[in-house]
């Protein structure tokens, strides 16, 4: 809307102005929406909206494979000190005792220093039961 009256002002910021005030927004607010329509049409330089989103996933992504790497690699070294193996039953019973060590033994910051499996255990009893529910209800 901006781009197609700008000609109708002395200029762009004076559109965006006259426009804001009819739509109910501030003029930075459709400053900013403005912007970001001259680059998705490729009149300004920058990301457009869906290369934003492209690098917004790929960040979350990023992140996710990071921790994944860094329980793998504990798992590994967990692991590893278990060795050496007979057979393939061997790892697999050193892998479940690390997943057994990783949700019920080690601390974990973010909750306060407890092992995930009392985190939940606190949690499901602080919820209200079905029956506690339907009595206040």
């Amino acid at each position: 809307m901006v781009l197609e009256h700008q000609e109708e002002h002395d200029s762009q910021w004076a559109a965006i102005g006259s426009i804001a005030a009819k739509i109910g927004c501030t003029g930075e607010t459709l400053r900013g929406w403005v912007r970001q329509a001259e680059r998705d049409t490729g009149r300004r330089p920058g990301l457009t909206t869906e290369e934003r989103q492209r690098l917004k996933d790929l960040e979350r992504e990023v992140r996710e494979l990071k921790r994944a790497n860094e329980i793998l690699r504990k798992a590994s070294a967990f692991i590893r000190r278990r060795g050496p193996w007979r057979g393939i039953e061997d790892v697999e019973f050193a892998a479940l005792e690390w997943v057994s060590w990783f949700n019920t033994v080690r601390l974990l910051e973010p909750i306060g220093y407890l092992p995930p499996v009392e985190f939940e255990e606190a949690y499901h009893r602080s919820q209200p039961t079905p029956a506690m529910v339907a009595a206040v209800n």
